[in-house]
């Protein structure tokens, strides 16, 4: 039976390297993609301006960004919170719970109201393990070690709260604007 007193100061560190480490993977790869897939976007679109079938009229900047803006920014809040994770600093665990709390969730609310997927049952299979694995580090990261390592006060909670709520809505109103 697992028991968060029963984790040694070695265990503690090795955990917290293990989280950091995937965050900075998961950053980094986060960010690749997102460059290659805008980059396809950005070839797509300059093709159809060269055939006309689009004119600069027609093209959003808004919708650009709104198709794009969350990889990019977890990309970067993750390979913030992974280096500084690994360096043991406070902050780092503050962005690693923000960002895991809004992976586990963010993923649920589509970019769009018409999100063509091709196989709904493993776009939810996908969902549900990335969700499960987000939140089960976001547990992992308030055991009583890590809070008492970080020594948290009400303000970061405040603070983790806000940054996801914000996160939450702004995902949710750009989904209902679509």
């Amino acid at each position: 039976m697992f028991h968060p007193k029963a984790i040694t100061t070695r265990e503690l560190l090795f955990v917290e390297k293990i989280i950091a480490a995937f965050f900075l993977v998961c950053g980094c790869l986060g960010m690749y993609y997102g460059i290659i897939s805008l980059s396809n976007f950005i070839g797509v679109i300059r093709r159809a301006l060269e055939t006309g079938s689009l004119t600069w009229e027609s093209i959003s900047l808004f919708k650009i960004i709104r198709g794009f803006h969350w990889l990019f920014l977890l990309s970067l809040a993750s390979i913030f919170a992974g280096s500084f994770t690994l360096m043991g600093r406070r902050i780092g665990w503050v962005v690693s719970l923000i960002v895991s709390l809004s992976a586990g969730t963010l993923f649920w609310i589509p970019i769009d109201r018409i999100h063509h997927i091709d196989n709904w049952v493993r776009y939810v299979l996908a969902m549900s393990a990335n969700s499960l694995l987000f939140l089960t580090i976001f547990f992992v990261l308030q055991v009583k070690p890590f809070r008492a390592k970080y020594a948290p006060t009400s303000k970061t909670w405040w603070l983790i709260t806000i940054f996801v709520l914000i996160s939450l809505l702004e995902k949710t109103i750009l989904f209902l604007l679509s």
